[in-house]
């Protein structure tokens, strides 16, 4: 998008016309030789040349003293995607404590997040950056026993939980991704989701890419992260969140196109996008 910038106010003081006056520059010096009253001529004086080479100048100054200079910024190249910060990696030793429990269920509403998405049973879910598998029995539930859950994370810290609690669910599949692909265990995704950890994505638009190649046709993105721009409850930890429109800036260079807004986490922003390609309609859902 092109934005216009406008210069300031060009001032030009009162008192700058009244010293070229007093200097005597404002007009020529005009004298009549001797004997000849009908010959008339202007003097060389220093004055007479400083006026010749000033006058046109200063008219053009004067002149333009309250005129302002439009000035038209650069266009933003297409596919043009703003540098941001990137959060560092979550410890893992604070899992417990920050990623699990009663008080995480009733702000980041889990049971929603899964209904909002409408999974049907026998789907293919990728929890992508999964962390302690927080949502892993919601998606477990959603797809049913002829569904798969594929739980993903780039830590192996956290490894030995997703596998202990990957156990009695009997449709969830652990692996260890990478930070620049997921390294998933199949090609037919339908629905890929982040939660609360796409501000750690170290090139997000290359990560966003490479998802691609592990989704059907059709597939279904959802980012749900803190967003930089709200301040609800519960704030964001310090460093930890970014901006709902720089998330869809970068899907979009990365072949996504946004489809759907949930608004009902306060803190988060909770975005569903499909593969770009065809003609889509936004709706935001509650």
């Amino acid at each position: 998008m092109t934005s216009t910038r406008t210069a300031p106010d060009v001032y030009c003081p009162r008192n700058r016309l009244d010293t070229m006056d007093k200097l005597n520059i404002l007009a020529p010096t005009e004298q009549r030789p001797p004997g000849n009253s009908s010959a008339h001529v202007t003097t060389s004086s220093p004055h007479h040349l400083i006026t010749h080479l000033l006058i046109p100048a200063l008219v053009l100054m004067v002149a333009g003293c309250h005129q302002k200079t439009p000035q038209s910024a650069p266009a933003v190249p297409h596919g043009f995607v703003a540098p941001r910060l990137v959060a560092p990696l979550f410890d893992p030793h604070l899992a417990d404590q920050r990623l699990e429990g009663p008080e995480r269920d009733r702000w980041q509403q889990p049971t929603k997040i899964v209904e909002a998405l409408q999974l049907r049973s026998g789907a293919t879910v990728a929890d992508v950056g999964c962390g302690t598998g927080y949502l892993m029995p919601y998606l477990s539930r959603a797809v049913g026993p002829t569904g798969r859950v594929l739980s993903e994370e780039i830590q192996e810290e956290f490894m030995p939980g997703l596998r202990q609690r990957a156990k009695g669910l009997g449709n969830v599949e652990v692996n260890l991704g990478t930070a620049e692909d997921p390294n998933l265990l199949t090609r037919n995704v339908d629905t890929f989701i982040l939660l609360t950890v796409y501000h750690e994505v170290d090139h997000p638009v290359d990560f966003l890419k490479a998802l691609r190649k592990y989704g059907r046709p059709d597939a279904r993105l959802a980012i749900i992260d803190f967003d930089a721009n709200r301040h609800g409850e519960p704030p964001a930890p310090d460093g930890h969140q970014v901006a709902e429109s720089a998330v869809i800036q970068e899907a979009a260079a990365a072949g996504w196109q946004l489809t759907k807004r949930h608004e009902f986490i306060p803190s988060q922003f909770f975005l569903v996008f499909r593969q770009s390609g065809r003609q889509l309609s936004i709706s935001t859902g509650h």
